[in-house]
This record gives C-alpha cells, structure tokens and sequence, in this order.
C-alpha cells in the first residue's frame, strides 16, 4: 500500500473489496478490482462482475480492460486508455495514479495531496541504465514493430544524450560533502608541520615515430592508415548490434509464442500437459518441438505450422536485423530438416514455412538476406542433400523463397552451389525442379540453365539425361525460339532405353508444339508418334496425355491416337488423369530421382470435340455391340463443358444407340443416364438432340422391361425418364417424355400397363392437366387405368 494517501487506503478499506489491496501495481493490474469497485458505485444494470476474469495472464487482463474501456466510454467516466493501459503493464506508480483517479470519482471528493518534496539527483551509478530504461518506457504496448523500433531509438539517443551531459557536470566525480567533512576533521586534529619540498618536474619529451616505422608496422598488421577508423567502426557496429539485443526478442522465444498460440486452444490442452509438461516457456519450447514432431499430435504440429507461415514477418524482421538469431534459426532447422520423413503428412507444410519466412526476409531487405544465406544455409543445405537426395527439395525451395523477386541473386546462388557440388550433374539436378518456378525468361539466368542442359544430354546417367530435357522443357515454355535450335540435340534420344528421357521429350514437345510456328514442327512431331503408342510404357502413355492435351487443338490429328493410348489404361489410372476436381503434382514412381509431373486434369485443356469424335469413330470402326466402362468414362470426361457447338450432334447421333441401350447395362448405366442427360439439356444443340432421341429411347425403354435385365438398371431408367420431367422443368424436354411415354403406350399396351410407366404418364398428366380423375385421389385400379388410357389416346 506504499504511495498510497491514507484517506484513500481508508476509502478502499471501507469497500470491503474481494480482495485485499497489498500492492497496489499488482493488483490492480487486471481490473478486476477497479471494475469491482464500479459496480458498488454505479446501478446494476450498466455493470456486472460475471464479464470480468480474475487471471494475471496478458489476454484476460486486456480483455478486462476492453470491458472496462467501454463502459468507461458508454457513460461518461472520465478515464481513458492513456489512464488504464500502463496500469495492464505494471508501469511504475500507474496504478496509484488511476486509483487516485477513480477515488475522486467515485468518492465525489477533491484529494488533498502533499506537494511533492524534491528528491536528490542520485549518483551517476544508480541512475537507469539504457535496458531499464527500454523496460520501463512501455514499449512493449506499442503493436507496430516500425513504431516500437523508433520509439526504442528515441529513448536510446536521449539516454546518450543524458550521459554525455553528465560527463561535463563540475564536481561529479568530488567526493560527497559527508566524506570532506569527516577528512577535514581528521586533518584538523593531527595538525601536522607544512614541509615545504622544492619538486621540480621534468618535462616529457615526446619522440616522433619515424614514418618508415609506423609504415612498416602498418604492413605488418596489415592494417594500413584507416585501422582506426575501421575499429570505431567496429566498435560502433557491436554497440549498434548490442543496441538491437535489448530491442527484439530471441527468434527461438518468438516462435515459441506461435507455438503458444495454438497449443492454448481448448483441442490441444493434452499436447501441452503430455508433451511439454517439463518444457519451459521460451528457446527449449521452439526446440522441443522441432525435435519431436513425428511424435506429436498430427493436427497440432499443422497448426502450428500454418500459425508460422500467418506470423512469418515476426520471424523475419528479427532475423534480418540479428545475424546470431539467423545463425541460431539455421541451426534449428537444418537439424529438423535432417530429422523430418520425407513422407510425413507436414513435411509440404514444413517446407511452406520456411518458405513464408525466407520471401518476408527477402522483401524487407534482398542484400542482407542474400548474404545470410550464403553463410549459414547454402553449404549444410547442399551437403545434406547430396548425403540424402530426397531432402533436396528443401534445398530448391529455399534457394527460390531466398531470390523470390531477383534473378541475379539466384544466378548468384547457382554460382556459389556449383562451387560446394563435386560435379555440374549434381547442379543439373538442383536446377530441374528449380526452373520450374520461373514466371518469366531472364536472358543470363537461362541461359545459365540452358548452357548446364546440353551437357547434361550427353550424360552417361539417365536420371541426369532426364533432368537436362527436363530443364529445356521449363524453359521452352517461357521463351520457345531459344530451345528450338536444341531440339536436334534431343532428337538423338528418341530412341534411349530409360522410360524418362522418352516421356521428358514428350513433356518438351506439348510443351514447345503449341508455341511455335508449325512449319518448325515436324521434329517435334515426329518424336511424338514414335514414342506416344499404347504399347509405351504406361508411366509415358500417363505423362503424354497429360502434357500432350494442349497440342490436341493445334495438332487435331493426334486425337485419335490420344484416345487410344487412353483407353489402354486401367481403370484407376485414367480415373486420376480425367479428375478435374483437384489438380495433384508429383511423381510417376516412389523415389528421389525422378522429376515432378502434373498428374491430373486433362480435361481442363483438352480438344473435348475431338476426343468425342475419335471416340465415336473408334467405336464403329470396331463393331462394338456396345460400349464398354471405359468409353462412357472418356465420354463424361469430354462433356466436362457443355456440348454447345454443333458438331457435337453427329458425335450423339453415332452414339446415342450404344448410349439408350447401355440403360440395361449395370456397369455403365449409371454412366450413361448422365451422358444422356448432359446432351438432352445442352442449350444449343438440345431441340436437334431431343428429335433424333424419340425413337432410339422408347426401343431401349421396351429392350430394358421385356428382358432379363438387372432390377437396378429398371429402377435407374424409371428414375431417369422422371427427372427428364421434373429436375429441369424444361417445357421442352417435358413435352419431349410426355410424347414419348404416349407413344410407348401406344406401342406396348401390354407392358406398358404392367411397368411404372403407366403411373408416370398419370403423374405427368396431373401435373398438366389437372387430377383427371375427379375427387379420387387414391391408388390408380383398373378404372383408372382405362380412364388413363383414353387420356393419352
């Protein structure tokens, strides 16, 4: 209670508060006191102490605050944040101030205060240093890092500023008057004689420094003239440094508050009391984390990485401002990096945080970034992706995340690499994926690539051969003229045993085909027809159709073989190939020597009209007496978009038999209802489709009743023929089943009246003309049925 007036103390004794008041800055540091004191002051209805949490923890205290500020605000007491704000923060005698404050109104009386007796300037060494002075100046309220920064310099220069003033004062370092007057006393009693001495003092004589001497020293140390100048600056850098130490926190403590953050949410409580429950807050947190994270909680360890990447630039404005932080940061992550499974759930979202923090550096200053990088990552990172190829992932991403928005520091990096690898073929396979990052061409950057690419042709080793086509693939794509005169040189490999040098080259050519003019294509081409067969093997025939789609628009005549090479497929694989829900990259096969491919979403880029067609063609040609699981899946894939042109008549005109009659088909009568929908729905095309649809669907609707057709195929084409009707509510295609149902009836009056079709027709006419038959409303008996029949005659 020290500080505190006695009429206040009195006052605070008298409240009778939850509480007692023993120290003032500390308990009054979360309001819960002063919101307590509110609610006996003022009526029931404007406060209520349920809002308010007794907690000593940042959050609830700010929370209380906020509550309090509101209400502050709502009815006119005056106190504002600039009373209560340095109280949430300990501020020395913040709390005596506002609880001064609130006595005066809550009391209604004037405080008589003494005034104030002036203290003694204390001695020069027990005056504040420049850290509590950092501490103590409410910086840590202030969010904006550019604000708290300033506002750190500001007090930092004045502190400076106050000791160099210091230094002129007369007499500061005089002894205390205490201290003279006890020596004066002494001398007084002892009264020794005066011996006067004659003392002569010699003068100094000071010898120059022969210059050739001093030049020679300078030689020696190798420190010319400007030595000193260079230790100031030195000097000045490591105070500047130690200047930025009290500034920011350790990088390891901040990012075990984004840890922090997540493992407070009410899922992950059994992390902190299980994992963590002999880890301290701070550096061990960050560490424990990294060092355990294949044994932690799944979810938790993706929460806290996203929660990385969200908080990247507090992460990084302490790295590019501390080199021992970034120092301390390398360490911990290439020690994760070498721990972590490459197959692990998070390992993608690993590398997403490093790459969030590595582009936030590289934004806030390039220059810095780069040289950090180049002394502390890139070495250990090479080594540790020569020791453990599949890591090396790591290494690109960060060399991309590290040079995000400058090609020459890339060219740089490259530079540097290729001085830590044994050989240029280590660095063909660092560039490959590398390249594939690249938005734009930049002449000495590529051509760097390009130069590493045609050696790489000329390898003995397949997987380095692959990398360099791959290489000039990447590249072709953002400058076609510059790959065109190389494509020779990759022609000569048309014929090479590795299933990955073929299926590059097809990656190059659906890559170059489209970009260039077609009279330079027959190289191109030609490789293309040689190698893209069904026979291939089907990790080229998966790679082809996915690289080879865009060509289908220029080069229409491929289609045919497309779908072919399509069809050839199993299942399963053509299923990944046509999902266009999800757009998956990665490899053909388990293993770090092969490169990244694109592995879904064909039908994205497509000539959808020309695979039709072939489709169609290729399903006469061979006489089928129907269509098989795999045709009705190319078929759906192609009507991706709606069949608007009209070309796309004669596709269904030369398939709408197989289509109607797959309906008594259980394997792909399901299939082909959609087909069939998606054609009889089309905007364009639907009336012409609708004509040439009558007669072919009431023959399939008497094959599918009057044969020994699965149940579940009966029930789907019921379903079919009422949601022509009812789920579009097309006036059109409702007259269209209508007139095919009466005609059916006509034809077939036996099954008819034996099948559902009879109590369809009735609901359709309902539906158009009103209930038909009167007041009953009941199950359709024979009467009904004749009443039915003379309805649709």
């Amino acid at each position: 209670m020290a500080g505190l007036p006695r009429e206040i103390i009195l006052w605070l004794q008298s409240l009778d508060l939850s509480y007692s008041v023993k120290n003032p800055k500390r308990d009054f540091a979360n309001g819960f006191l002063i919101a307590e004191i509110f609610v006996r002051d003022q009526p029931p209805e404007r406060i209520f102490m349920h809002s308010f949490d007794n907690g000593t923890e940042e959050r609830r205290r700010q929370t209380n605050w906020e509550h309090l500020d509101r209400f502050f605000k709502k009815y006119d007491i005056p106190i504002t944040k600039k009373d209560w704000e340095p109280v949430m923060y300990y501020a020395p005698n913040a709390a005596i101030d506002l609880i001064k404050k609130v006595y005066q109104i809550v009391a209604k009386k004037e405080l008589i205060t003494a005034p104030a007796v002036e203290q003694p300037k204390p001695p020069p060494y027990a005056r504040p240093t420049a850290a509590q002075l950092l501490r103590t100046n409410g910086l840590q309220r202030v969010e904006d890092k550019k604000t708290q920064e300033k506002l750190a310099l500001e007090v930092l220069n004045q502190h400076i500023d106050n000791v160099r003033l210091e230094r002129t004062e007369p007499g500061r370092l005089a002894l205390p008057k205490q201290t003279t007057s006890a020596a004066a006393k002494t001398l007084e009693a002892t009264k020794p004689e005066q011996i006067e001495q004659n003392i002569e003092v010699r003068q100094v004589a000071v010898k120059s420094m022969d210059k050739n001497l001093r030049a020679a020293k300078a030689l020696v140390f190798n420190k010319p003239d400007q030595s000193v100048a260079k230790t100031q600056q030195d000097s000045s850098k490591q105070n500047t440094q130690h200047d930025l130490n009290l500034l920011f926190k350790p990088v390891l403590e901040i990012m075990s508050e984004i840890f922090l953050e997540i493992m407070h949410q009410p899922q992950f409580k059994s992390v902190r009391i299980m994992d963590f429950r002999d880890v301290e807050h701070g550096e061990d947190l960050t560490r424990e984390f990294y060092a355990k994270m294949d044994k932690l909680n799944i979810d938790f360890v993706v929460g806290c990485l996203e929660n990385i990447q969200r908080r990247a630039s507090s992460v990084a404005d302490v790295l590019i401002k501390m080199e021992q932080e970034f120092e301390l940061y390398s360490e911990l992550i290439l020690s994760a990096i070498e721990k972590i499974k490459a197959d692990a759930p998070y390992f993608k979202l690993f590398i997403d945080s490093l790459n969030s923090i590595a582009e936030t550096m590289s934004s806030i200053d390039e220059g810095v970034t780069e040289e950090l990088f180049n002394d502390f990552l890139i070495t250990p990172l090479a080594k540790l992706s020569l020791k453990n190829p599949h890591k090396s992932v790591v290494l690109v991403n960060l060399l991309n995340s590290f040079s995000k928005k400058s090609p020459a520091i890339r060219y740089r990096y490259l530079c540097r690499l290729m001085d830590i690898l044994p050989n240029y073929a280590e660095l063909v396979k660092i560039i490959a994926p590398l390249v594939k990052f690249d938005k734009e061409y930049y002449e000495e950057l590529h051509t760097y690539y390009k130069h590493y690419a045609i050696l790489a042709l000329s390898h003995s080793s397949p997987v380095v051969r692959t990398a360099g086509i791959a290489i000039l693939g990447s590249i072709g794509d953002l400058n076609p003229e510059m790959i065109l005169e190389e494509v020779h040189q990759v022609e000569r490999l048309g014929n090479d045993t590795w299933w990955e040098v073929k299926a590059q080259i097809l990656r190059l050519s659906g890559i170059m085909l489209p970009l260039i003019p077609r009279e330079k294509t027959e190289t191109l081409y030609s490789l293309i027809t040689s190698i893209f067969v069904p026979s291939a093997s089907k990790n080229i025939i998966r790679i082809g159709l996915i690289y080879l789609a865009p060509v289908l628009h220029t080069f229409p005549e491929l289609c045919e073989i497309y779908v072919e090479c399509l069809l050839s497929l199993s299942s399963e694989e053509r299923g990944k190939i046509l999902d266009t829900e999800q757009v998956v990259r990665g490899s053909c096969v388990f293993g770090s020597s092969t490169q990244s491919y694109k592995l879904s979403g064909v039908p994205l880029s497509w000539n959808a009209l020309g695979i039709a067609s072939s489709l169609a063609k290729s399903v006469i040609y061979r006489n089928l007496d129907n269509l098989e699981y795999a045709h009705v899946d190319v078929l759906w894939a192609c009507l991706y978009k709606p069949p608007n042109q009209h070309e796309w008549i004669n596709v269904f005109d030369q398939l709408k038999n197989y289509i109607y009659v797959g309906l008594c088909d259980p394997d792909i009568s399901e299939g082909v209802i959609a087909i069939a929908k998606h054609f009889l729905t089309a905007p364009g095309i639907m009336t012409e489709i609708i004509k040439r649809s009558k007669d072919t669907l009431i023959r399939s609707l008497n094959l599918l009743l009057t044969t020994d057709v699965d149940r579940k195929c009966v029930a789907q084409g019921y379903g079919f023929i009422k949601s022509l009707y009812w789920e579009y509510e097309l006036p059109e295609l409702q007259e269209f089943v209508f007139v095919v149902l009466k005609t059916f009836a006509e034809k077939y009056p036996v099954i008819f009246e034996r099948s559902e079709l009879l109590e369809i027709i009735n609901e359709i006419i309902r539906h158009r003309r009103g209930d038909i038959f009167g007041e009953d409303k009941g199950e359709i008996g024979a009467s009904s049925k004749k009443g039915s029949e003379k309805e649709i005659k």
